[in-house]
């Protein structure tokens, strides 16, 4: 069966190349392969890799414990997502009563700041922006 995901698309691969390549060369192309091609071809069935909306609404995929998502403005969604699949597993520990464990507690303190980061974050991720533009 295999699991459905999602990765940086072509479409978004070649629109970063597109728009940059005069001023940063291959950054986001450093070698031939697409993302997408090369995640396609290692998944049972080609059809589990999901292309989602548009670029400018963000699209994560959910398949038992595995969340992807494509770039930076899908993170809100992601980490929301996130921080549920943790507080479920939080639930399901005590209701199978196998005690407080410290790795669960770290993980339902990271779920708690990830939701308060999400939670506080505008809805057009200016930051984002900002930080990618540093690291450039």
């Amino acid at each position: 069966m295999g699991l459905h995901v999602t990765a940086l698309t072509k479409d978004l691969e070649f629109s970063g190349y597109a728009l940059t390549f005069w001023l940063l060369g291959r950054r986001y192309r450093t070698y031939e392969c697409y993302v997408a091609d090369e995640v396609r071809g290692v998944l049972k069935d080609h059809k589990n890799f999901k292309n989602g909306p548009l670029m400018v609404w963000p699209f994560i995929v959910q398949d038992r414990n595995l969340v992807t998502s494509r770039w930076p403005l899908d993170a809100p969604l992601y980490t929301r997502r996130f921080a549920e699949m943790v507080a479920d597993a939080k639930v399901r520990s005590k209701k199978e009563n196998y005690g407080e464990n410290h790795f669960f507690m770290f993980l339902l303190f990271l779920a708690k700041v990830i939701d308060f980061l999400v939670s506080n974050c505008p809805q057009i991720p200016e930051p984002w922006f900002k930080y990618l533009r540093s690291t450039l």
